[in-house]
């Protein structure tokens, strides 16, 4: 009896550990998602050029963070789906 109890508790603890690499070996792809990010990232880039020239009344700085809060929330998006299944 104590050996399946300790067979039980070492698989359950395998599982464990190993569902966080599952998850990811399993992820559904999310072609939108990462285009968007590559997307997002693209028009950072661009705005930090814009606003290196100080010549547009601040709101090339206001975009870059409203871009990089974006950013963040996409890559959030990305994480959750990848850990909650399609």
């Amino acid at each position: 009896m104590k050996k399946m109890f300790l067979l039980g508790l070492a698989v359950g603890a395998g599982l464990m550990l190993t569902r966080p690499f599952l998850q990811a070996a399993l992820a559904v792809p999310q072609p939108h998602m990462q285009d968007a990010l590559r997307d997002l990232n693209a028009a950072y880039s661009d705005l930090l050029v814009a606003d290196s020239h100080h010549d547009h009344g601040g709101y090339a700085g206001a975009a870059t963070t409203a871009i990089q809060q974006a950013i963040s929330d996409v890559q959030q998006a990305i994480a959750y789906r990848d850990s909650h299944g399609p």
